[in-house]
């Protein structure tokens, strides 16, 4: 790409305009987002005469076949995606007769992780004061509870009360739970997962079975 790939600031801040997936490219007076990359249709920046083309592979080569066999060979991936088949590990937990919903955690727009910096903007913490648990209609229906309910979401290893949400713009699946980490008042992280990834060293921070009711 070229720069950034940005827009000018006003730009994302349209009534018109809720984000913009990157890059955003200028198309005669009309700046315009990639809703996929490396697709032709779509991405710009796609060699010309290719249907799709991961661009961000050119000049690299991988080792290919059974690498612990001698006689592995190098080939060349340019303007292909790398895949790694990896066997497939089940969650370390997930929902059950007990703890029936999953809970993802996250950011949300206005607030950066742990909103040290973006609470003290006054319109950003204006816009988005507190955290909330964004749920199903259908889901809290089911539980006798409806938005602005006080609620526990309660896991194996703790609950944090939260006020619910069932619309707006977060719009979650049935069986799942949306609760962003931003807020120390409401401290999500007690109920999550300590798992760690054997690869990667990571903790599983970002789902969990849980269970949600009335407070």
């Amino acid at each position: 790409g070229h720069g950034h790939d940005l827009a000018p600031f006003d730009i994302y801040h349209h009534d018109k305009v809720r984000g913009l997936r990157w890059p955003v490219v200028k198309k005669g007076n009309k700046w315009v987002e990639t809703p996929w990359r490396n697709n032709a249709q779509y991405d710009p920046y796609v060699e010309k005469g290719r249907e799709f083309d991961f661009y961000g592979n050119n000049g690299n080569a991988l080792m290919m076949g059974d690498l612990d066999k001698p006689g592995a060979q190098k080939v060349d991936i340019s303007h292909k995606a790398k895949i790694y088949f990896r066997p497939y590990a089940s969650p370390v937990e997930k929902p059950d007769a007990k703890y029936d919903l999953w809970l993802c955690t996250g950011r949300v727009l206005e607030h950066w992780h742990s909103g040290t910096m973006t609470r003290r903007v006054p319109e950003l913490h204006r816009a988005v004061p507190n955290a909330v648990c964004w749920i199903h209609p259908k889901d809290a229906e089911a539980k006798g509870l409806k938005r602005n309910d006080l609620v526990w979401v309660e896991s194996r290893r703790g609950k944090v009360k939260v006020r619910l949400e069932t619309g707006g713009r977060n719009r979650v699946p049935r069986g799942l739970i949306y609760v962003p980490w931003f807020d120390e008042g409401v401290l999500i992280n007690k109920v999550t997962l300590d798992t760690t990834c054997p690869l990667s060293k990571e903790t599983d921070y970002k789902k969990c079975a849980v269970k949600v009711y009335k407070a």
